[in-house]
């Protein structure tokens, strides 16, 4: 048992599952976005990559590295690493994300993916109001709105506003001003979006941070001192 996780824990091992990763990630990037999500991105292999990676880092920093202040900037980076993975694990296989089409008056609390496929929200979006607002004296749009209520049983959550760069979020959930009918102005598209893993993607990032910096700037400092 101790020389298995020796072995996960080598640079070999490591390495060789980093340049699989890669030309995987490579092969995905010339494929259609539909295409590589539903035959990479979410596929069994890619996913226990991940996993048997996570595991890899996890072994290099039990054996590898001793639990001194020394080695913190190496133990912060190693431990970013493993989250972020963790964090896109979540977001892949947790997340959602669908469009929803309203008309002024009308309400749901449905949305459809990609693949057409219903997923339900845990409140109900009503919109009460869709504008445009054009450049003065010209034809260009210079921005566009939804005016919505969130409503839980009989309950109002909140009232607000989604614009393009504006989303409204409620429950988790992110609504975004995605478009809107040409043929009807009257009519909104709002896009929906649930990611959990961006709280713990963005944990290892200020892990990510805190290593760098120890590793550039305290440890040198030490060395400075300690001489």
């Amino acid at each position: 048992m101790q020389r298995l996780l020796r072995f996960l824990a080598s640079d070999g091992f490591g390495l060789t599952l980093l340049l699989l990763i890669t030309l995987i990630l490579m092969i995905a990037a010339l494929l259609k976005p539909e295409t590589a999500w539903q035959y990479i991105y979410i596929s069994p292999f890619f996913f226990l990559l991940w996993v048997f990676l996570s595991i890899s880092l996890l072994c290099a920093l039990f054996f590898r590295f001793r639990f001194r202040f020394k080695s913190l900037g190496s133990i912060l980076t190693h431990a970013c690493v493993v989250l972020i993975l963790i964090g896109g694990a979540v977001s892949a296989f947790f997340g959602e994300r669908g469009f929803i089409e309203l008309e002024e008056g009308q309400s749901s609390d449905l949305f459809y993916d990609d693949a057409d496929r219903t997923h339900a929200l845990p409140f109900e979006i009503a919109l009460k109001d869709f504008s445009i607002d054009y450049y003065p004296g010209q034809p260009y749009i210079k921005e566009f709105r939804s005016t919505v209520e969130l409503r839980e049983g009989n309950q109002l959550l909140r009232t607000g506003k989604i614009e393009v760069n504006g989303p409204l979020k409620e429950k988790g959930y992110l609504l975004y001003q995605s478009g809107y009918d040409e043929e009807n102005p009257r009519k909104t598209l709002l896009e929906v979006v649930r990611d959990p893993g961006v709280p713990i993607v963005y944990t290892g990032f200020v892990l990510l941070i805190l290593g760098l910096s120890f590793v550039f700037f305290v440890k040198p400092n030490l060395r400075n001192h300690a001489g």
